[in-house]
């Protein structure tokens, strides 16, 4: 182990007489975390067009879905009661994600109960992916936020403590 490091330390020493060597080190250490994600700042994906399946067809699911559009990132291109032919309009290239809101899901709320929304989204492209998830995150969050705070507000609580309490 000691031949390793004594190896290892001529080496580094090699490099650090080598001027040339020695600049691009330091010089790349130093520009590296400025100069790699400079291409990528001015880029901002919104509007990202996407397909919902609605197969509650409730007064909470076309809540949901104006949240869903109302959102900057995404732009609901179509709505359905048929995920194949979503499917279908999704490998063809016409949306790069589908939302799926499922039967039962105003019910399940009513109840107290957890309503799950499925979201199929293209991986292939990242910033997509990223667009679409956050977007279905952000309205169904604030779809919750509104029902906690309708709820409390039922209770009797007022409308400042209703919404600290669900913040």
């Amino acid at each position: 182990m000691r031949v390793f490091f004594q190896s290892w330390k001529a080496e580094y020493k090699n490099i650090l007489r080598d001027k040339g060597a020695a600049l691009m080190m330091i010089a790349a250490f130093l520009a590296y975390p400025f100069l790699v994600p400079t291409p990528y700042l001015p880029e901002v994906l919104k509007d990202v067009p996407v397909a919902v399946v609605d197969l509650d067809s409730s007064q909470m699911s076309r809540q949901l879905i104006r949240m869903l559009d109302a959102s900057e990132l995404l732009m609901t291109v179509s709505y359905s009661r048929n995920f194949t032919e979503e499917k279908t309009n999704f490998y063809r290239g016409e949306n790069h994600g589908i939302i799926v809101i499922p039967r039962e899901f105003q019910r399940k709320i009513m109840r107290g109960e957890k309503a799950a929304i499925s979201v199929y989204s293209d991986a292939s492209y990242f910033l997509i992916y990223k667009q679409i998830i956050t977007g279905c995150l952000q309205a169904s969050g604030t779809l919750s936020a509104t029902i906690g705070i309708n709820h409390l507000l039922a209770k009797g609580y007022e409308l400042d403590k209703a919404v600290h309490t669900v913040n």
